[in-house]
């Protein structure tokens, strides 16, 4: 019991240090923070960057919290920084711009 306390501990360390990772990318820095107060200072950070807003409610929080609903609460945060940390790489490669929805290709009659 004390060393899957101990992977899942270190799991939520690494998720922590790559949305550190991502948000370092856009030129934002967390700073020091604590396990309770980091959500919200990332909240923050986001809250001022508008690349980041459109990811934020995305098609991303939708499959997520479907993740979420089939695998239980912490799959998803380490499915979400991996996707995110793809789609990040893809823009930088790409030199694209996200588009927070898609829109659904018409069907053909």
């Amino acid at each position: 019991m004390l060393t899957d306390r101990k992977l899942i501990q270190g799991k939520l360390h690494d998720i922590e240090m790559s949305i550190r990772g991502i948000l370092r990318g856009f030129g934002l820095k967390v700073g020091p923070t604590t396990r309770r107060t980091s959500a919200g200072r990332i909240r923050v950070l986001i809250a001022g960057h508008s690349t980041l807003e459109a990811v934020e409610s995305s098609d991303l929080k939708g499959w997520a919290l479907a993740v979420a609903r089939r695998a239980g609460p912490r799959k998803p945060r380490v499915a979400l920084a991996r996707k995110l940390a793809v789609l990040s790489h893809r823009m930088l490669s790409d030199r694209t711009n996200f588009i927070a929805h898609k829109v659904a290709p018409a069907q053909a009659a």
